[in-house]
């Protein structure tokens, strides 16, 4: 028996809450009980109150507060803090491991008699435990907790490592008594599992673990020890089985009903399955029944074997043999993949009926881990399983953030309120654990729970504090409010903000791009020079107005600038003002026309199809004189753009051509210094910004109305589907080109140096310095084995512009289409009032669409320079990983342009860039909508189905592949298969070297990067299909995509 521990050791490193403002963070001893205590206040109470005087604090996050508050104890710097273990950092001062011993961990909160029955304990180690009082919740604990807390006790002593087919017997807790001659065993075991090569940092628990070789003692602590970091702990002891869970909510739950139920276990039906059906057949009179299973791996708190087994629904209760067959079809699923049958339960119900909504609520953003509650439900089709099942067209996802004031509900919603009202209840009663509650709604409006279990959610190992979080957003709803009041340099007020109209910036960059690639699409594109490009191009000049805002590191476009980029210049203001807000009040209307505003919101341009868009003019109640005065100045702006009145297409050829000379010359120099590097990247980049974004924009817009004459030729019977195909594949482009090649690379018919030096600065995330150019990864994206001998850069050096020989060329059928049609366009450009001929109509059209793409190459090839010089300078010079690099924005990097740098220029940028993480972290727990059109919408949204854009009259029925998610995926995968990428980046090129069978992409328009290349190699695709509907498909093996019908479905 101990006579009196000398000294009390805290276990006390780790993170307890991290906030933006590192003010207000502080270590976990720190934290607050519900009671207003913090735990390290508790435990030296405890301690003290079982007379140990000396205390011992090994601690990290911020140990300056706790020296602060508690000054009166000696403290130990763990300088390993970071990788969440306490026995690495206790491994650095092993003078504290001598002695009699009470350890405690920073999290556990405990009672003086716990400290003097530990001491008690003649015993060289002995460890708190808590001992599952039934086998139940013996098995409850081993669905919930990790392995390391679950120990076995024999003999007064702890066995780890229980086994899979036993239950474990108690649960270790944070607390030990280490005596004199214990102590010896005790720093062996942490020195031991310090220098181990673990994939996880080792905890408490291992070194109880690695003791356990010899006796570690157990005491039996009851509820005077307890891990204060627990979580969700109520929600543990009620949520069970499947069966089980419902069978303690009944009866608690006035928001919403639970079903009467039958449950019996495996071994139960093998022995009387007669006995069973008999049972089941006297206990309903309701008739269809569901047969589901109740497995006790199901439904964990890290695991929840969603979905893994059989359920039969429509049951005939009086037809005994389909009531036998689908019980036994329901415990075959489980005796083939529950590894514990005998203990698992088949739980039988009555078939919910007169169905008016039906789906799935989660407690948690299943992306972000986000506090929100998220329901996706279906209204329309009477079924109960469309949701969990993955199908029906119509599924709607509503959003509602927890905590907030204001939460806005949606018009006409009764059954929503409902449902939400009733998971507001299940949170409430459950402590607010992460859940997944499965429910329908009768047309009576009451709300049925199927199923409540826990939701595992992966949030990863930092904490963050929900007050940052609702600060953040908040920020957020100010900032919006700011927007839709009425600006000094544009039009109207009020606007709606999306992630796709215009320059889609979910596109582009992403709808959570790294903070240098937000930073630099600003300066290359959205800050100044889309509206420089517009102004020149004979628009309304809106600068300087960015067209894009960050929300919570989220790029939005500001629809009210864009539209008022949209105007003619010559436009009168009020009825510009009237026009802008109409569009506006359109796309808030109608949200789904986000990605296609230039050709169903906005008039941008006059081609021969206006009157089929007249009516939208008419019903918002312009008049016949307003809506002949903008087809008169969009004539006006259409007229002199085609003609090169204005902007002409040669000017932009020169400017791109002058871009890479100037390339050339920056390349060739020679960068010795962090400054030099800067200096260079700089100069890139503003040539890239006058020479490239800015030829490149207007470009763009020239492709567009050329677009939209094809499109409008087609609307005036003067082209057929199939003859507007055959010019958009007839227009030879550098994508065109770039597949050809790849096509000759695979068959070896071209060198792949050669190939790399003409394309080797493409890279999938035109502005993530993170993600490797073709010639950087060759062997990632291609089927080489090989790459370039020489610098990528040095052979930049060397070459010339695409455009120095360049001229436009069309294929023999897209110039018969249009020779047949001449006479149609010619007569169709008279009655208009244009006073272009036809061939140059033709040539505009010849000329700015493959131009387009022509010079989005050239820029990127400065892009993709410089942010290789950023790579290589960042590494050397200032040890930061690309990934470091990515948190910076450009004008922090490049400071050292123009100023001679700091000295401790590398603290400086650690220190931002460890702000930045901690922001991410905040920014990452939140979920916005894809289109904001009031403040409101930051705290609950609704997100419909979205119809993609459907490329193409082909069909394609192929296996999917989900090209981002999978690094190890080769070109030949590819082949016959249809390709699912998150966005119509021209990065992703790559995937035309392959014989794909179709595309689908989650974000793009109608005139996006990747449906221009869809049409040019008629390719099935359907791009920008939406949040929902894309996440949906990412479960399916095979799908069906038929774009005549504007249709796919999965197959299985």
């Amino acid at each position: 028996m101990n006579e009196s521990p000398t000294q009390a050791l805290l276990l006390a490193s780790g993170r307890g809450v991290r906030r933006l403002d590192a003010q207000k963070s502080k270590p976990i001893p720190l934290v607050e009980t519900p009671q207003g205590q913090a735990i390290i206040d508790s435990q030296i109470e405890a301690v003290k109150q079982a007379d140990i005087d000396e205390i011992n604090c090994l601690a990290g996050y911020h140990v300056e507060k706790l020296v602060e508050t508690h000054p009166e104890i000696e403290y130990y710097y763990d300088s390993e803090w970071e990788n969440d273990s306490n026995i690495s950092g206790l491994a650095q001062y092993q003078q504290l491991l001598e002695g009699d011993l009470i350890v405690v961990t920073g999290e556990t909160l405990l009672q003086p008699e716990a400290i003097t029955r530990l001491r008690n304990v003649d015993c060289d180690v002995t460890v708190a435990v808590s001992r599952f009082p039934t086998n139940e919740a013996a098995q409850e604990a081993k669905r919930m907790l990790t392995e390391d807390e679950l120990v076995l006790l024999e003999d007064g002593t702890v066995q780890p490592d229980v086994p899979d087919d036993q239950p474990p017997d108690a649960r270790l807790l944070g607390a030990a008594s280490v005596s004199d001659r214990g102590t010896e065993r005790f720093r062996s075991a942490v020195m031991e599992l310090s220098r181990a090569d673990n994939e996880a940092a080792p905890s408490f628990y291992d070194v109880v673990a690695t003791l356990s070789s010899a006796d570690v003692c157990a005491l039996e602590v009851e509820e005077t020890v307890q891990t204060y970091d627990r979580q969700n702990a109520l929600g543990r002891f009620l949520l069970g089985t499947k069966a089980d869970t419902l069978a303690r909510l009944d009866g608690i739950l006035e928001e919403a009903n639970i079903l009467d139920q039958v449950v019996f276990d495996v071994a139960t039906w093998e022995q009387t399955p007669e006995g069973v059906v008999d049972r089941i057949q006297s206990s309903f009179s309701s008739d269809p029944i569901v047969v589901r299973s109740s497995a006790v791996v199901e439904d964990g708190w890290h695991d929840s074997q969603a979905g893994a087994f059989h359920t039969a629904l429509d049951v005939d209760l009086t037809d005994k043999r389909a009531l036998t067959d689908s019980i036994k079809r329901v415990v075959e699923s489980l005796q083939d993949g529950s590894g514990r049958a005998d203990e698992d339960q088949v739980l039988i119900q009555p078939q919910v009926s007169d169905v008016a909504m039906s789906g799935v609520a989660f407690t948690r953003d299943l992306d972000s881990g986000g506090r929100y509650t998220v329901i996706n439900y279906d209204d329309t089709t009477g079924r109960t399983d469309t949701v969990t099942a993955g199908e029906g067209s119509s599924q709607r996802t509503a959003y509602f953030r927890h905590g907030l004031d204001g939460i806005r509900t949606f018009e006409g919603d009764s059954s929503l309120a409902s449902v939400r009202a009733a998971v507001e209840e299940l949170r409430n009663l459950l402590n607010d654990p992460p859940l997944d509650v499965e429910f329908v709604v009768d047309n009576d409006g009451t709300v049925t729970i199927l199923q409540v279990r826990p939701l595992a959610v992966h949030t990863g190992a930092d904490r963050y504090d929900t007050r940052d979080v609702t600060d953040e957003l908040e920020s957020v709803a100010e900032t919006i409010k700011g927007l839709q009041r009425s600006r000094p340099l544009v039009l109207g007020e009020g606007t709606v903000l999306g992630v796709m109209p215009d320059w889609n910036p979910a596109e582009m960059i992403g709808t959570e791009p790294d903070l240098l690639a937000t930073s630099l699409y600003e300066y290359l594109i959205t800050d100044d020079v889309w509206a420089r490009a517009r102004a020149e191009s004979g628009y309304r000049d809106v600068r300087p107005e960015p067209l894009m805002v960050t929300l919570a590191g989220r790029p939005y476009i500001d629809t009210l600038v864009d539209f008022n980029s949209f105007l003619p210049a010559t436009l009168p203001d009020d009825l510009g003002c009237r026009l802008v807000e109409h569009y506006v009040d359109r796309l808030s209307a109608e949200p789904d026309l986000q990605d296609k505003v230039e050709f169903d919101v906005a008039f941008t341009c006059l081609d021969f199809a206006f009157d089929e868009r007249r009516e939208q003019l008419e019903d918002a109640g312009f008049t016949d004189e307003e809506i002949a005065t903008l087809r008169r100045h969009l004539r006006e702006l259409t007229d002199d753009i085609v003609t090169g009145d204005v902007a002409p297409i040669a000017t932009q050829c020169d400017r791109l051509v002058r871009l890479a000379d100037r390339r050339q010359q920056l390349l060739d120099d020679e960068w010795e210094t962090w400054s030099d590097t800067i200096r260079c990247v700089t100069h890139l980049l503003d040539d890239a910004r006058e020479f490239g974004t800015l030829p490149f924009s207007i470009l763009a817009r020239y492709a567009f109305i050329g677009t939209v004459f094809l499109r409008s030729l087609g609307e005036r019977g003067v082209l057929t589907d199939e003859e507007i195909e055959t010019i958009s594949e007839g227009v030879p482009t550098i994508a065109q080109e770039l597949a050809t090649d790849m096509q000759l690379l695979r068959e070896g018919e071209l060198d792949e140096s050669d190939f790399l030096t003409q394309y080797g600065h493409l890279r999938p995330g035109t502005y993530d310095i993170c993600s490797p150019r073709y010639d950087e990864d060759p062997s990632g994206y291609f089927d080489v084995d090989g790459g370039l001998d020489a610098d990528p850069l040095a052979l930049e050096r060397d070459r010339e512009s695409e455009l120095t020989e360049w001229s436009p060329t069309l294929s023999p059928e897209a110039e018969a289409v249009f020779e047949d049609s001449r006479d149609r366009i010619r007569a169709l450009i008279r009655d208009e009032g244009f006073t272009f001929t036809v061939d140059e109509l033709i040539s505009f059209i010849t000329e700015s669409i493959p131009l387009r793409e022509l010079a989005k190459f050239e820029f990127t090839k400065n892009l993709s320079a410089a942010l290789t010089l950023l790579r290589r300078g960042g590494r050397e010079y200032h040890d930061l990983e690309p990934d470091e690099l990515a948190a910076l924005t450009f004008e922090e990097i490049c400071q050292s342009a123009t100023t001679n740098p700091s000295p401790v220029l590398s603290r400086e940028f650690d220190r931002t860039i460890n702000y930045r993480s901690k922001r991410a972290q905040i920014q990452d727990r939140i979920t916005l909508p894809p289109v904001i059109r009031d403040s409101s919408e930051v705290r609950a949204f609704e997100v419909k189905s979205e119809q993609p854009n459907y490329i193409t009259n082909e069909t394609a029925r192929a296996p999917v592949v989900q090209v981002e998610v999978r690094e190890d995926l080769s070109p030949d995968e590819l082949n016959g298969r249809i390709a699912m990428i998150p966005s119509a980046d021209p990065g992703y090129d790559w995937i035309f070297g392959s014989d794909i069978a179709g595309l689908i992409t989650k974000y793009g328009g109608v005139a996006s990067h990747m449906a221009i290349r869809a049409a040019e190699f008629g390719l099935p695709a359907a791009i920008g299909c939406g949040e929902v509907v894309y996440e949906d498909i990412t479960g399916a093996e095979v799908v069906e995509l038929n774009c005549a019908d504007g249709t796919f479905e999965k197959i299985n």
